[in-house]
C-alpha cells in the first residue's frame, strides 16, 4: 500500500476524514520507518502542537537527540500539520 502525501494526510485530517493520530502514525510508517514508535509519536505530536501553538524554539528530545520543535517538523517534513 502506497502512503498519501504528507500534504493529503493532513487535507484529511482538516477535512475530517481522518484522524491526527492515524494520519502521523501513517507518515511514520511509511515515510520514516525507523522512527514508527510511540516515542516518536508522541515527541512529534507535541514538536507539531508547540510550533503551532507560537513555541517553535522548545527543546524536544528524540532518541537521544535534542533539537527545537520547529526542527523536529522540518526533519519529518510535518509542516503541513502546523496550523
Amino acid at each position: 500500500m502506497t502512503c498519501p502525501t504528507i500534504e493529503d494526510l493532513a487535507a484529511a485530517v482538516k477535512n475530517e476524514e481522518m484522524d491526527f493520530d492515524d494520519a502521523l502514525l501513517m507518515h511514520l510508517e511509511h515515510r520514516h520507518s525507523e522512527y514508527h514508535t510511540i516515542e516518536a509519536f508522541f515527541v512529534l505530536s507535541m514538536a507539531i502542537g508547540y510550533v503551532s501553538s507560537g513555541h517553535p524554539a522548545t527543546t524536544l528530545e528524540l532518541s537521544g537527540e535534542e533539537a527545537s520543535a520547529f526542527d523536529w517538523v522540518q526533519k519529518f517534513g510535518l509542516g503541513p500539520f502546523v496550523e
